[in-house]
């Protein structure tokens, strides 16, 4: 029997996030990734002021705007890389953790699983 083949529809490579927005709420901090397909994940920051921790995840949202968010173990590494040299690594990897958290979150709601 030959092989057919059958159009599927690749909505993971057409993603791309459009905005990265961080709020302080109490003693945490939340991040907010919106996608040009509507779909928005959410991170947490704790364990740190959240005026610094909203103004290091708003620092570090030019290096995914534009890009596909499904791509998470390479969004990792870029951050992780562009920052390893700070002082206070801790706070970075804190915000990297959130961002990460976030764009599982899109993930999830992409493909229709838990995450």
């Amino acid at each position: 029997m030959p092989v057919q083949s059958k159009n599927v529809e690749d909505s993971g490579s057409q993603i791309k996030v459009t905005g990265l927005h961080a709020f302080p709420i109490g003693v945490k901090a939340y991040i907010k990734i919106e996608t040009n397909m509507g779909i928005t994940g959410w991170g947490e920051i704790n364990n740190m002021e959240t005026r610094v921790a909203c103004s290091l995840a708003e620092s570090l949202s030019e290096l995914i705007i534009g890009e596909n968010p499904t791509r998470i173990e390479h969004h990792w590494q870029r951050l992780f890389r562009a920052h390893r040299n700070i002082r206070g690594g801790g706070l970075i990897i804190h915000t990297i953790s959130a961002i990460d958290m976030a764009l599982w979150d899109i993930a999830g709601k992409l493909w229709n699983v838990p995450v």
